[in-house]
Formats: C-alpha cells, structure tokens, sequence
C-alpha cells in the first residue's frame, strides 16, 4: 500500500495499492469467485464427511 500525507489543514492522507497489491487483490477476488462458485459444492462434500462419520461413530 503506498501512503501520501499531504500537509495541509485539516489533514489529508491517500492511500492506494502499489503493483504487488494489485497483484494481492487479484488473488483474493479470483478465490473470492472460486468460492462464490464452488460454494455448494464444498457444502455437499462436508454433508457427505458428517454422514461417513456419523455412520463410523455408530458402527464402532
């Protein structure tokens, strides 16, 4: 994140991303899509992981 303060009254700082933040903020909205897609997906194989170990937990 780059920084400028201005010396003015009142104060007054910007603030903006440098390229390497850019490049951060592109990885997390890709993840951020992946999840939006993926969601029931990761919801289903947790369902199935509760049911497997619930029918062990019962069978044991």
């Amino acid at each position: 994140m780059h920084r400028d303060a201005h010396p003015v009254i009142p104060p007054r700082v910007d603030y903006s991303l440098t390229e390497l933040g850019r490049e951060a903020a592109e990885q997390v909205r890709a993840l951020a899509r992946w999840t939006e897609l993926r969601m029931a997906d990761v919801e289903r194989a947790r369902q199935a992981y509760d049911e497997a170990r619930t029918a062990r937990a019962r069978a044991s």
